[in-house]
C-alpha cells in the first residue's frame, strides 16, 4: 500500500506572473480541500546591480518589497475569501532559492507549487532556480510549466521532416 501523508501547509512562490497566478489558484483549491494553510511568497533579488556600493543597502529594494507587499496582500485577500482558507502572504529579500527553502523549513511546509513559464526571455534562469529549489526542498515541489511555443513549433517541424521521410522511404520500395 502506498504511504500518503496530510497536506497541511502549502508554500507557492510567486513572481506575480500569469502562470504565477495559476499556482496559487490551484495552491488555493488544494488547500480547500484538505484543510491546509496557504503561504504566499516573493522574494525580491537583492543584487549587485541594484546596491550603489558593496556595502549599502540598494535604493530600489524597499519600493519593491513595499509594492510586492500590497500586491501578494491582495492576492491573499482574493484566495483567502474565494477558498476559505488560511494565507498567509510573505515578502522577503535575498537570494530566491534560499528564502524560499528557509520558508519551507521555518513553516513546515509539506508540499510547493510553482509556476514556471519557460516561453520567457529568463526561462532558462527560472528553470534552473525551479530545478534547483527541487532538489534541496525537503517538501514535494509540482511544477506547472508553460513551454516555449518555439519548441513546441520546432518538435512539429521534425515531426513532418521525420514523416515526409518516412512517406519517401515507403514510396522508394515500391518503386
Amino acid at each position: 500500500m502506498m504511504k500518503t501523508h496530510a497536506i497541511e501547509n502549502v508554500l507557492v512562490p510567486t513572481d506575480f506572473s500569469e502562470l504565477s497566478a495559476k499556482a496559487m489558484r490551484m495552491g488555493g483549491i488544494l488547500c480547500a480541500r484538505h484543510g491546509a494553510r496557504l503561504t504566499l511568497l516573493h522574494v525580491v533579488q537583492a543584487n549587485r546591480f541594484l546596491t550603489p556600493n558593496a556595502t549599502g543597502t540598494p535604493r530600489l529594494v524597499p519600493q519593491w518589497v513595499n509594492m510586492a507587499t500590497r500586491n501578494l496582500k491582495k492576492q491573499a485577500h482574493i484566495l483567502r475569501d474565494r477558498y476559505r482558507i488560511e494565507v498567509e502572504p510573505i515578502v522577503q529579500c535575498g537570494d530566491t532559492g534560499t528564502e524560499i527553502n528557509r520558508c519551507i523549513e521555518a513553516r513546515n511546509i509539506d508540499n510547493v507549487i510553482i509556476g514556471l513559464d519557460e516561453s520567457t526571455d529568463d526561462s532558462n534562469d527560472k528553470a534552473d532556480l525551479v530545478k534547483w529549489i527541487s532538489t534541496h526542498s525537503p517538501a514535494p515541489v509540482h511544477i506547472l510549466a508553460k513551454q516555449r511555443a518555439e519548441y513546441s513549433n520546432q518538435v512539429l517541424l521534425v515531426k513532418e521532416k521525420i514523416r515526409a521521410h518516412k512517406d519517401q522511404l515507403i514510396d522508394n520500395e515500391r518503386s
